[in-house]
């Protein structure tokens, strides 16, 4: 029966969720599942399938963080942190802000070359400016920027699932890689999904809904609203990735590893109306994580150093440390994408090397929830279990 109260509740308060799940379809989600797919076919889809279902898990912890306590996950574990180790866990947290941008910074770059046709130097040095469109965006507030998430979530969603013809599917053939290059490639993608930056974020933008904290029931009704939202976007996020893997299956098997690139599958898709559709898509996706990281590095140290910059300088700041790899790695290998691809990659890999530490401060924090709003315990296993498993196999990768 059509509950038409539940409705308007969960209309008020969707979207929360949008700018998180836009993270887990940013250009460096496309790449790292385009080549899973290519590489691996349909094994990489159980570890992607698996990663997602863990982000709800903790995108759901943190949504329950912030809307209980009132405090963002920064927040709550600050006060528990001597100086130094603020300081030291702020920087580590701005190390995953940046390698986010980066990823960011690449796919805006790639976008505007297949674009324009511009050289990727120049249109790298142009990613500056896209600080003129975050302040343009900001002047809307962060309720239209979440919708604007939702609307680029819906437009990528449809465009992928026209690009995947059924005729390609006959064009496969299996790709062979050893098995160091299946466990590297999924702990990336494991990065790429569940970012460290959206344990905070999300925690901050569920607190901030209009309701009252010491009532019980508009808290439970909250969560209630947080556990649709999260888990509705964050399935549509899975929809995108499975497109992605399956994109690199069957569209690229012609081309092979070495090509997997954006501007290959953007050649591809260049006698249709599709083409710019998918640079369009790019460039947006890249724009709106880029605002997701830099809200998420305001909130991280606001929380932990009590420190707050004009956003505009925020944004300034992380971009500069952003693009000084990037430079040099265009202007290094002459513009060659496929040099920036293979960044991208990296930089993901980085995000899940970071994220143990920060399920840690989660676990933490979670234990410490009144007792009404305890998680099970399979929950709180869960985070510790990710934590491991991330840290495990993401340092044995380093040493293989």
């Amino acid at each position: 029966m059509f509950d038409k109260r539940f409705f308007q509740r969960f209309l008020s308060y969707a979207g929360a969720s949008s700018l998180v799940a836009i993270g887990y379809m940013d250009p460096g989600n496309w790449l790292t599942a385009i080549v899973g797919g290519n590489l691996f076919h349909w094994w990489i889809l159980p570890v992607m399938s698996l990663a997602i279902v863990f982000a709800i898990v903790l995108q759901l912890v943190s949504a329950r963080l912030g809307i209980v306590t009132g405090k963002n996950l920064a927040e709550l574990v600050a006060p528990a942190l001597s100086k130094p180790v603020r300081i030291g866990f702020w920087a580590f947290n701005e190390l995953a802000m940046i390698a986010t941008d980066l990823t960011a910074v690449v796919g805006t770059a790639i976008a505007l070359h297949l674009l324009f046709g511009w050289s990727l130097q120049v249109t790298t040095l142009l990613t500056v400016f896209d600080i003129i469109i975050f302040l343009w965006l900001f002047k809307f507030g962060v309720r239209r920027i979440e919708l604007l998430a939702v609307a680029v979530m819906i437009v990528v969603t449809i465009g992928f699932i026209f690009v995947l013809q059924p005729h390609r599917l006959a064009e496969t053939q299996p790709v062979h890689e050893p098995f160091r290059s299946f466990g590297w490639l999924s702990v990336s993608l494991v990065g790429a999904i569940i970012m460290p930056h959206n344990l905070y974020l999300h925690s901050e933008l569920a607190k901030a809904r209009p309701y009252n904290r010491e009532n019980d029931a508009e808290v439970s009704d909250m969560l209630r609203m947080a556990k649709w939202d999260t888990t509705i976007h964050l399935l549509g996020s899975w929809v995108v990735n499975v497109l992605l893997v399956l994109m690199g299956w069957f569209v690229f098997t012609e081309i092979g590893h070495s090509n997997v690139m954006f501007s290959a599958l953007y050649d591809t898709l260049k006698p249709t109306v599709m083409a710019p559709i998918f640079a369009i898509a790019l460039l947006l996706t890249g724009l709106i994580a880029s605002i997701a990281s830099t809200l998420a590095g305001q909130i991280v140290m606001t929380g932990l150093l009590k420190w707050r910059l004009p956003m505009v300088w925020r944004r300034i700041i992380t971009r500069a440390f952003t693009l000084v790899p990037v430079i040099i790695i265009v202007f290094l290998y002459h513009g060659q994408e496929q040099a920036l691809s293979e960044l991208i990659i990296v930089a993901q890999y980085s995000l899940a090397v970071m994220l143990p530490a920060n399920l840690a401060v989660m676990w933490w924090a979670m234990r410490r929830l009144p007792t009404r709003w305890q998680f099970p315990p399979m929950v709180q296993k869960i985070v510790v279990g990710v934590a491991l498993v991330v840290g495990v196999f993401s340092l044995l990768g380093l040493f293989m």
